[in-house]
């Protein structure tokens, strides 16, 4: 007699969950996009913070990087900018990517 799950889960084997808590220490805007689905725009206040799982990546746009506290995977990581600095970061289950937008080259 062979034991047969009756739910599988739609995941691979080698993709891992992984989460992302965001921790406003002041007003910041930001805007989150989980999984390819939807993007959310927000203005998180001081103490509200929010918390987002994903399987393949989170893009996430911070307006304000001096004032945004991020938690990955339970471990809080440094600020990735200055205060009303603007950042551009990739979370995947291997960690964070930061993507700067480029500066024009003058003429």
């Amino acid at each position: 007699f062979a034991y047969t799950p009756l739910f599988r889960s739609p995941t691979l084997p080698d993709q891992k969950a992984f989460s992302l808590q965001l921790n406003p220490v002041v007003e910041t805007w930001v805007r989150i996009q989980v999984n390819g689905q939807p993007e959310h725009e927000m203005t998180l206040k001081s103490g509200e913070a929010t918390s987002h799982r994903a399987l393949k990546r989170i893009d996430l746009m911070v307006g304000n990087a001096g004032g945004l506290d991020l938690i990955f995977n339970g471990r809080p990581l440094e600020r990735f900018g200055k205060s009303g600095e603007v950042v551009h970061l990739i979370f995947t289950s291997q960690g964070a990517e930061v993507k700067r937008p480029e500066k024009p080259k003058p003429p």
